[in-house]
């Protein structure tokens, strides 16, 4: 629920509802604000549990969308490694060591080697990557 789009559509909707206790709005914004009421109250409320969860398991919910914002990384199909999910605060995991890796993709999953899966991970200088 905080992927960019999601959140400049909330944006934008606020930004009008805000405009229009202090001004008058075009009939556009106005017919906009309509539209989009009960989505907006919506993701409000998806938002506010989905941050209320992670905060009680005490995860970076950044983990569920970091392939599809890192900048020239966006991935439809991604997993990661061990390591990089440590990073999130995602710990104990029970997978083989290689787990998420390119390497591990090929070996489970033969469509890897057409690029369809990609593995997330951090280079040795901390930039994200995908493999």
């Amino acid at each position: 629920m905080e992927q960019r789009n999601l959140i400049n559509d909330q944006e934008t909707y606020r930004l009008i509802l805000e405009k229009k206790s202090t001004q008058n709005i075009t009939a556009e914004e106005d017919h906009y604000l309509e539209k989009n009421a009960r989505k907006y109250e919506y993701i409000k409320k998806l938002r506010d549990q989905q941050s209320d969860f992670f905060k009680k398991i005490g995860v970076n919910e950044y983990v569920t969308r970091i392939a599809q914002e890192e900048t020239n990384l966006y991935k439809p199909d991604w997993t990661m490694t061990k390591q990089m999910m440590e990073t999130f605060n995602i710990h104990s995991i029970d997978a083989p060591d290689d787990y998420g890796s390119a390497a591990y993709l090929k070996r489970i999953a033969p469509s890897v080697q057409n690029g369809h899966i990609y593995s997330i991970r951090r280079d040795a200088s901390g930039n994200v990557t995908a493999e």
